[in-house]
């Protein structure tokens, strides 16, 4: 028992340590919310959030970030022009060849 119990981390009682990624992916999930009500406001830091969202549908293994990368990028791609956040037609296609991409794994 004792050697299953050694084998086993955080059996001796102590609370693990949370993983990079667990502390991380909650800022991210609002730094997007917080970013995406700011987007047509953001002026030149629009076009780096924007490749900031495509990279994430390119590269993010997280289910939940991945949700929340399309419903935002979706919204968008199909509110009327002129709309907020009035993204540009190449805007648009960029971001739709990006959500595209995103396969199950």
């Amino acid at each position: 028992a004792a050697a299953a119990a050694a084998a086993s981390p955080g059996a001796s009682g102590a609370a693990s340590s949370p993983t990079a990624e667990e502390l991380l992916l909650p800022s991210l999930r609002l730094t997007i919310r917080l970013g995406s009500a700011r987007l047509p406001d953001s002026g030149d830091a629009r076009k780096t959030f924007l490749l900031a969202l495509e990279r994430l549908a390119e590269r993010a293994h997280d289910v939940e970030l991945l949700m929340l990368v399309v419903k935002t990028a979706g919204s968008w791609i199909v509110a009327p022009p002129g709309a907020p956040p009035n993204l540009q037609p190449k805007e648009r296609a960029s971001l739709l060849l990006k959500l595209g991409c995103v396969e199950a794994t």
